[in-house]
């Protein structure tokens, strides 16, 4: 069950073509916008599982300790004590409250009207370790059980459970603390969209004038931070100087 508590990978990848040849290739790691300290109760994820009355009751299940709900429970229960020789579920992760088309507008902008780029581009926005199939251990002597029992020409069962979805969090809404306990604002994790985008328009904007591919990292940031002229020029401009 440890999986549950392992985020997906979050990235932005940027390209651009022009006269059928790739100008950039860029990606950026959003991991540490979900992740915040771990003294924060903001740090967990929420677990639900497939079933409608279960999704409702483990949308509560926040916070560094959570209390386990009800169905969720009794799901771990029975799939633990479950006494079928093979046994699997789908783990898949998600991530709440990123607002990836504000991003992609601002992106878009930034190499359209700033950098003056001309070709085609494309923002997406991909997940690693968004789905995982998980396995019952297998005891010891497995091996050996196995080769016997498939020689023997007999059809092994397995046993499917119900999907788990661990949704990781970008922002969530707060209570706005009135009565009732009304839902308030969204409230980022570690950072909003806007304020990621003016932190990283200045590198990004460097690693598209140099035909960048690859990661854009923290050192890219601090290099134009200390160079500000770096994050300053234009497309045109980098062509006039090739």
């Amino acid at each position: 069950m440890s999986q549950l508590h392992l985020p997906p990978l979050p990235s932005i990848r940027i390209t651009g073509r022009s006269h059928d040849q790739e100008d950039f290739a860029l990606k950026l790691n959003l991991l540490p916008y979900i992740l915040p300290p771990a003294s924060s109760s903001k740090s967990s994820p929420y677990l639900n599982i497939s079933h409608p009355e279960a999704l409702a009751a483990s949308q509560s299940t926040t916070g560094p300790n959570p209390t386990v709900p009800p169905a969720l429970r009794h799901w771990i229960r029975k799939f633990t004590t479950d006494k079928s020789s093979h046994r699997t579920f789908t783990l898949t992760r998600g991530v709440q409250g990123w607002d990836t088309e504000l991003l992609e507008g601002r992106l878009r902008t930034l190499l359209a009207t700033k950098l003056g780029y001309k070709g085609t581009v494309s923002i997406v926005f991909p997940l690693r370790y968004a789905k995982l199939v998980v396995h019952t251990p297998n005891p010891p002597g497995v091996l050996d059980h196995a080769i016997s029992f498939f020689s023997s020409g007999k059809k092994q069962e397995v046993k499917n459970y119900e999907v788990v979805e661990a949704v990781w969090p970008y922002a969530k809404i707060e209570s706005s603390g009135g009565e009732g306990g009304e839902a308030g604002q969204m409230v980022p994790v570690v950072m909003g969209e806007d304020k990621w985008f003016q932190e990283w328009r200045r590198a990004i904007a460097y690693a598209v004038c140099k035909r960048g591919k690859g990661w854009v990292t923290q050192e890219d940031r601090m290099d134009v931070a200390l160079d500000p002229g770096k994050g300053e020029m234009t497309w045109r401009e980098r062509l006039g100087n090739s």
